[in-house]
């Protein structure tokens, strides 16, 4: 089960720890981690789009040559997550 226990927010109005997010839809995979979000696309064989959403909420700027160590560690958490929630997956019809 991929997800967090939501019951100490929805009944204690208790705050939720901070988190890295992840998502795959429609050939794109992408990695939420605080301010900064990664987008890989699977037809492209780069490590991804790096962009700092408290700067550029529009994602017009990639800044994976200027943070590589960052894009390289949301990539590599990306690719464990993908590993996870496949891992064990029910198979899903064509």
């Amino acid at each position: 089960m991929d997800g967090v226990d939501l019951s100490p927010l929805l009944f204690g109005g208790e705050a939720l720890a901070p988190r890295r997010l992840f998502w795959e839809c429609w050939g794109q995979k992408a990695a939420r981690d605080g301010d900064w979000k990664l987008i890989c696309v699977a037809s492209d064989h780069n490590d991804g789009a790096l962009f700092n959403l408290a700067e550029d909420a529009a994602e017009e700027t990639d800044l994976s040559a200027d943070h590589p160590e960052r894009a390289v560690a949301m990539r590599c958490a990306l690719e464990k997550w993908c590993t996870d929630v496949s891992t064990g997956a029910t198979q899903q019809p064509e």
